[in-house]
């Protein structure tokens, strides 16, 4: 592992736009404060960094984050359609999010896979995925 964790507290993804072996674009709570996430392909490197560029997202999306992540605490199989319905309208808040860079900035992370979900074969659900940082100071 680099540098030292935030909080050393995994926690789901609100939501995953791209995804190639992992979670690549999308929102995540750091230090407790909702933001858009990024990892660009590197051209040079022909690969994924190994960290995400995260961006804060405005204060008026703050609510839409958190009852997004709030709903998708529930099991996707135990989900009801009403469920379902208000984490596809709340989804749409995001569509078309890009990253502000005048407040990017640079994180190292570690994913996992759910703890259900240790020893499963099939590749998690995009929401599925736990996430952790780790002291943006060693992501230079």
């Amino acid at each position: 592992m680099i540098g030292q964790s935030t909080d050393n507290k995994w926690e789901r993804l609100v939501l995953v736009y791209s995804l190639w072996d992992g979670p690549k674009c999308g929102i995540v709570t750091y230090q407790d404060v909702p933001h858009f996430f990024c990892c660009p392909f590197d051209d040079e490197a022909q690969d994924f960094p190994d960290f995400y560029w995260l961006s804060p997202l405005p204060p008026e999306l703050f609510s839409s984050a958190y009852k997004l992540l709030e709903l998708k605490k529930v099991d996707r199989r135990q989900r009801s359609e009403k469920a379902q319905a208000e984490i596809r309208q709340a989804e749409s808040v995001f569509k078309e999010l890009h990253m502000d860079e005048a407040t990017a900035f640079k994180a190292k992370y570690e994913l996992r896979w759910p703890a259900h979900l240790e020893g499963e074969l099939y590749f998690p659900i995009s929401d599925e995925w736990e996430i952790r940082f780790f002291d943006d100071s060693a992501a230079s």
